[in-house]
C-alpha cells in the first residue's frame, strides 16, 4: 500500500517562457524576419532607383523599423548608434545621426510605399478572408474633459488604429483617426487600400451597415458583420442576402463570424509588444509611426 507521505517527484525548472523545440524556434523566427527584412530592403531599393531624391529614406527607414522592432525612441536610437559603432554601418549611415535629422527624414517618408510594404509583408493572405476593427492608443499629449461626476480634469490623447487583418495575423491595411472617431466610416477608406480577393470579410456590429456591405461587395469579399438585436431580412442585396443567412442559419452564420478572434489577438500582441502606446504628437507622425508598427508585427 502507497504511504500517504511519499514524496513527489519534481518537475525539472525551465527558464520563462519556455516550450518544446524553444531554441529552434527562435533560431527559426529569426531567419524568417531576415529573410522578410532582406526583401523589404530590394523592394525599397527598387523605389529609390525611381525617385532618387528620397536617397536618405532608405537608412532612416530601416532605422525605424528596428526602432519599433526593439520599441525605443528616436532618442535611445541615437544612444544606441553612438554605443555600438557597426550598427550605423548597418543602416547605411556613415555617422551617428541626430535626433532632429532622423525626425525630419521620417517625416518624409510617403505613405505610398508604407501602403504598399504593409500589403507586400501581409504575403499571400491578403486576398483571403479579412477581419476589421479598431484600436487605441494613448500618447503624450493631455486634452481637457468635463465630466457630470467628475468635473473638469485632463487626461491623456487617444489615437484610434484601425486595421484589415488576416486569419494568420498579418496586417493588409492601415487607417489612423483621432480617438473619438466612429469605426464604421473608416471601413471605405481600408477596402480602398486592400487588395482584390474571396472570402469573408467580417466585422462587429459597429459595421454593420448596407454601405459596408456594399464596400466588402466591391473588394470580392462575402460581408459576415454581427447584426443588431432588431434587424430585418428583406431584398437581394448583399446587405438581404446577410441577414437572411443569419436568420436561416444561425449556426454557419456565428461559426464564420467566431474567425474575427484573431483581429483581437494581433491587438493584443502589438499592445504587448509596443507598450500600449503612440510615441508620436501630430497625426502626420502617428500615421507613419502606426504603420511602421504594423510591418514590424507582419516580419
Amino acid at each position: 500500500m502507497k504511504q500517504h507521505h511519499t514524496k513527489r517527484r519534481r518537475q525539472k525548472e525551465r527558464p520563462e517562457g519556455y516550450c518544446r523545440d524553444y531554441e529552434r524556434r527562435r533560431k527559426n523566427g529569426g531567419k524568417r524576419f531576415k529573410e522578410r527584412f532582406k526583401a523589404i530592403l530590394r523592394r525599397i531599393t527598387k523605389f529609390l532607383e525611381d525617385n532618387p531624391e528620397h536617397k536618405a529614406m532608405l537608412c532612416v527607414l530601416m532605422t525605424w523599423v528596428m526602432m519599433k522592432k526593439y520599441s525605443c525612441s528616436i532618442r535611445g536610437m541615437v544612444e544606441e548608434c553612438e554605443a555600438r559603432p557597426g550598427l550605423c554601418r548597418k543602416l547605411g549611415m556613415d555617422h551617428v545621426p541626430s535626433k532632429s535629422w532622423l525626425h525630419k527624414w521620417m517625416k518624409r517618408i510617403p505613405l505610398d510605399l508604407l501602403d504598399s510594404l504593409l500589403r507586400f509583408t501581409a504575403g499571400g493572405d491578403a486576398r483571403r478572408t479579412l477581419s476589421v476593427d479598431s484600436t487605441q492608443y494613448t500618447f503624450n499629449r493631455y486634452v481637457l474633459v468635463e465630466d457630470a461626476k467628475r468635473g473638469k480634469f485632463y487626461r491623456k490623447a487617444t489615437v484610434k488604429h484601425h486595421a484589415l487583418i488576416t486569419d494568420s495575423g498579418r496586417i493588409v491595411a492601415v487607417v489612423v483617426t483621432d480617438g473619438n472617431a466612429g469605426d464604421s466610416p473608416a471601413l471605405a477608406k481600408l477596402c480602398a487600400r486592400a487588395p482584390r480577393g474571396e472570402g469573408y470579410l467580417l466585422g462587429d456590429s459597429a459595421y454593420c451597415s448596407r454601405e459596408n456591405c456594399r464596400l466588402a461587395a466591391s473588394i470580392g469579399r462575402q460581408p459576415c458583420f454581427r447584426p443588431k438585436k432588431n434587424f430585418v431580412a428583406h431584398g437581394m442585396s448583399e446587405w438581404g442576402r446577410m441577414l437572411a443567412w443569419c436568420r436561416d442559419h444561425p449556426g454557419g452564420f456565428y461559426r464564420t463570424y467566431g474567425r474575427r478572434n484573431t483581429i483581437e489577438s494581433c491587438f493584443s500582441a502589438i499592445k504587448d509588444r509596443f507598450n500600449f502606446r503612440v510615441r508620436s504628437v501630430t497625426l502626420e507622425m502617428q500615421r507613419r509611426e502606426i504603420a511602421i508598427m504594423s510591418i514590424c508585427r507582419n516580419l
